[in-house]
């Protein structure tokens, strides 16, 4: 806790969790919400001073999936969840609305999701696309393992099976059209807080769309997801956005202007319509 009193570190991500008595974690936690204070205090003139957050603490379980443990009892706000490098994502509303109903029910239950890792594999290259919007739109916290974003290529192993996933970035051989899907699908996640933490509803199932909506006493978010899209696309967004409302597909940068409660948006390359609000910032 004294690097978090000297230089205002506000989370721990703890690697193997299940190797330290669980007790000892939540006094963890307690000391470091507290040096945490102490250096919001001691530094007012430096940014993130002026935060209110809590101190945050993700666990590192191998072998957790979905569920609330006894970790979240003990100081942790997520734990790492191993289960959805392996889900079905091709039954996306089976995805979505079992996570959302899971963790954004309850403020103080989360996890954090990921396709590829160092301990376990790297997710199929030539899937990527399909794999990040999954990940990408996912209920929850989900973190990007290097490289996905790349396609960046499984290394040699040598003696080690494993070592194979811990790959030099592939800086010059990038591929362009996965990096630019999950720029995009990154970004608006980045953007709008109901994509992660929102109330999920689906909408229609061809093409798939469904809407995120977050509501606080400070803020009210909502968007409008389709996936598989082809060519120019009714969406139906009624119920979120009313007749008249100008709207944007952040994934192709166009806006439209809702009718009969649905946005025309000629579909991108990869079939994904992001809506959002233009008034919103």
């Amino acid at each position: 806790t004294s690097w978090v009193e000297e230089f205002g570190i506000d989370g721990f991500r703890v690697d193997t969790a299940k190797h330290v008595d669980i007790e000892r974690w939540a006094k963890l936690k307690d000391e470091a919400e507290v040096a945490l204070q102490t250096w919001r205090e001691n530094n007012p003139d430096r940014p993130g001073a002026n935060w209110d957050d809590d101190f945050w603490m993700t666990a590192e379980v191998f072998g957790h999936g979905l569920g609330k443990s006894e970790y979240f009892d003990h100081g942790f706000d997520s734990v790492i969840n191993f289960d959805f490098q392996k889900a079905n994502k091709n039954d996306l509303e089976g995805l979505f609305s079992r996570y959302a109903k899971e963790i954004n029910n309850d403020p103080d239950y989360n996890l954090l999701s990921y396709i590829s890792s160092h301990d376990t594999a790297l997710y199929n290259r030539s899937e990527l696309i399909q794999a990040g919007t999954a990940l990408l739109l996912l209920p929850g916290g989900v973190q990007t393992f290097y490289g996905d974003e790349t396609a960046r290529p499984m290394g040699d192993g040598g003696s080690d099976p494993e070592q194979g996933t811990r790959s030099a970035m592939n800086w010059n051989n990038i591929d362009k059209p996965v990096l630019s899907h999950w720029q995009k699908l990154g970004q608006f996640r980045n953007d709008h807080i109901a994509v992660g933490a929102g109330e999920h509803q689906q909408l229609a199932s061809s093409p798939y769309t469904f809407s995120r909506v977050y509501e606080s006493d400070e803020l009210i978010d909502e968007v409008v997801i389709a996936v598989g899209a082809q060519g120019t696309t009714a969406v139906t967004v009624e119920g979120i956005f009313e007749d008249g409302t100008v709207v944007r597909d952040a994934y192709t940068g166009k806006e439209t202007t809702v009718t009969n409660g649905t946005a025309s948006f000629a579909a991108g390359n990869q079939g994904i319509i992001l809506i959002e609000n233009t008034t919103e910032p």
